[in-house]
């Protein structure tokens, strides 16, 4: 099983670690001001705390949230699963910065739809 796959396992210690991270990312969403709302989340990996945040919550429709992240399988997990929690597909991103040695920035970009 890859680390990762320990999210899908609702005793796991990343799921517990999930759910936190997502009941303070709804907690500063309520916070936020009227208005655009635009998170941004570095190693991002699969998106799981923003992706699957805003699909169910109030302010969902005002976050314009990027996700960097550097591996292409976690970029097509996020993909999949803002395309399957939003009914649309967001557009992926590819950079290779010359200057940072092996470098790569994936980076996930979705607003939600017009409502």
């Amino acid at each position: 099983m890859a680390w990762h796959e320990a999210y899908d396992v609702p005793a796991s210690w990343l799921s517990a670690r999930l759910t936190l991270v997502q009941q303070h990312l709804a907690a500063a969403l309520d916070r936020a001001p009227p208005g655009p709302i635009r998170p941004v989340s570095l190693c991002a990996g699969q998106g799981r705390d923003v992706i699957e945040t805003l699909p169910g919550h109030p302010r969902g429709g005002d976050v314009t949230a990027v996700l960097a992240e550097t591996e292409p399988a976690n970029v097509t997990r996020a993909r999949e699963a803002a395309s399957a929690g939003w009914g649309w597909l967001p557009l992926v991103r590819r950079k290779v910065t010359p200057r940072a040695r092996n470098s790569r920035i994936s980076l996930l970009v979705w607003s939600p739809p017009a409502v």
